[in-house]
């Protein structure tokens, strides 16, 4: 299951925020309940603990202690299935890990992606064309 750090901006107030540490999506999905659409921002993925099933199955009980019945009215039923993942609750992250490649660069690669298709665009003749002084004074002769 991932887990995440954000903001959650309590009553959607944007001048009212906490900040909150290892979340879950399903954390995330019931502070959406309680506190509007678009309440839990700056979603910063800070890891993932697929490997530990005692906590996947603790956090159904843990958010229930916590939230008590937004838990409920977020995920209907006597034992619902919770997202392992933001992409499979439907929220995107902000510094998703899956956008960067390995350490030591961290630029993400879609702007990496970018700066390649920007420089084949220039390379191909496609894209916006250098001029030069020569082609300034071939241009001026030429009219002269």
């Amino acid at each position: 299951m991932q887990r995440c750090n954000a903001t959650v901006r309590l009553n959607n107030d944007l001048l009212n925020t906490v900040e909150v540490r290892d979340a879950s999506p399903a954390e995330v999905i019931v502070l959406q309940h309680i506190h509007g659409d678009g309440s839990v921002a700056d979603i910063r993925v800070t890891g993932n603990d697929r490997g530990n099933a005692e906590r996947h199955h603790g956090e159904l009980a843990r958010l229930r202690e916590k939230y008590g019945k937004h838990v409920a009215a977020a995920f209907p039923g006597g034992n619902p299935s919770l997202p392992e993942t933001f992409d499979e609750a439907g929220i995107s992250p902000a510094g998703d890990p899956d956008d960067f490649e390995d350490e030591p660069d961290r630029t993400p690669r879609a702007a990496k992606k970018a700066g390649r298709k920007k420089k084949a665009e220039a390379d191909d003749g496609t894209g916006p064309e250098e001029v030069t002084a020569a082609d300034l004074a071939g241009g001026d002769a030429g009219q002269e």
